[in-house]
C-alpha cells in the first residue's frame, strides 16, 4: 500500500491551492504504519511545493493511521469521521485542510 499511499499524497498541493497563507508556511501529514510516511508542503512563490519528510517547525501537523487515510482520499470516509481518528498540532485550521483532499473519485 506504501506506492499507492505515496500517490494520494500528490493531491495535497491541489487541495491547497486556494489557501491564502503567508509565504513560508507549511503542513506535515503523518500517515501511521507500515506503509505510512510523512510528507510536507510549503507555500513558496504563491504556490504549495511537496516534500517528502517533515519541515522544520511546520504551522500545521496531521497525523492519521493508514487504515483511515486511504479511505479519506477516495471518499470512503466522511469527513466527521475522519477527524475524530486525526491528531493535529499547531494551526488546526490549516491542518483540517487536509480532510478536502480528493485522490480517487470512485
Amino acid at each position: 500500500m506504501a506506492p499507492i499511499l505515496e500517490t494520494f499524497v500528490l493531491a495535497l498541493p491541489r487541495t491547497f491551492r486556494s489557501v491564502s497563507v503567508p509565504e513560508g508556511a507549511s503542513v506535515t501529514l503523518t500517515i501511521k504504519g507500515e506503509s505510512g510516511g510523512e510528507w510536507s508542503i510549503r507555500q513558496e512563490e504563491g504556490d504549495w511545493q511537496l516534500y517528502q519528510g517533515t519541515l522544520e517547525q511546520p504551522d500545521a501537523g496531521v497525523s492519521i493511521e493508514q487504515e483511515f487515510a486511504w479511505r479519506l482520499f477516495t471518499r470512503g470516509l466522511s469527513q466527521d469521521v475522519a477527524v475524530r481518528q486525526m491528531s493535529f498540532t499547531g494551526d488546526r485550521t490549516l491542518g483540517l485542510m487536509v480532510l478536502d483532499t480528493v485522490s480517487i473519485i470512485a
